[in-house]
Parts: structure tokens; C-alpha cells; sequence
């Protein structure tokens, strides 16, 4: 990791300034839309309210009969997919590396299925108000 310069801390602090600024035109510009968008979205979920509800109902009714039938339904009115549940391993990986480490022979019977990625690195900004 690259320790920041004063050079850097100047250029990312007037970038992040230009950066608010544009979030703050962006809120005036679009300020009547945003709220036209909020009272159309307020009626629409008032006129859905009494549909989701039923919606809700139904999909109850479709749980149970399809978790015991472990598979998908087509028919000519849409599909309903299964999906069986995942198991999810977790380990303790510096513990196990440790192991490995520690004890060679079991690092030759298990480090051929270990499988290491690294992602790569990203940023998220956040305006301070």
C-alpha cells in the first residue's frame, strides 16, 4: 500500500469537492421529477396494495405443495421454479493454513483442492452532508 502524499491528499480532496458539488446540481435538477416520481410511486402502491396482498396469499398457497414436490411447474399460465437448498461450508482458513504448516503430510493430501482467488480492489464514495 502506497502511503498518501500531501500532493495526493489535495487532488483527491478538490476531486471529492467537485464530486459533492455535481451530487448537489444533480438533487436541484432533478428535485420536481424526483418528487413527481415519489407521489406517482405513492399512488401506484396505493392501487397495488389490495393485488399484493391477494399475490401474497397466493404464494403462500404455492409454497407448500411445491416444496413437497422438490421440482419446477410449467403450465400454460407462467412457471414456478424449485430450487433445492445449498449447503454452505464455511472454514476457519489461517487455522487450516496453520495446520498445513505445521503438518506437511496433511497439507499433501488436502492443498490440492485448495483454490485461492483474489478480487479485485474497488472504492466506494460517499458524500458527506
Amino acid at each position: 500500500m502506497n502511503e498518501p502524499t500531501a500532493e495526493n491528499i489535495v487532488t483527491l480532496n478538490a476531486l471529492m469537492m467537485e464530486y459533492k458539488q455535481n451530487v448537489h446540481e444533480i438533487k436541484n435538477a432533478c428535485h420536481d421529477v424526483d418528487e413527481q416520481i415519489a407521489n406517482l410511486s405513492e399512488i401506484r402502491n396505493s392501487l397495488a396494495r389490495p393485488y399484493q396482498e391477494r399475490l401474497n396469499e397466493i404464494e403462500t398457497q404455492i409454497r407448500l405443495p411445491m416444496l413437497d414436490r422438490a421440482s419446477s411447474f410449467v403450465c400454460a399460465h407462467g412457471k414456478i421454479g424449485y430450487r433445492k437448498g445449498a449447503v454452505r461450508r464455511t472454514w476457519n482458513l489461517d487455522a487450516l493454513d496453520q495446520i498445513c504448516e505445521a503438518k506437511p503430510e496433511i497439507k499433501e493430501q488436502i492443498w490440492p483442492f485448495r483454490e485461492e482467488k483474489t478480487g479485485e480492489p474497488s472504492i466506494s464514495i460517499k458524500v458527506v452532508e
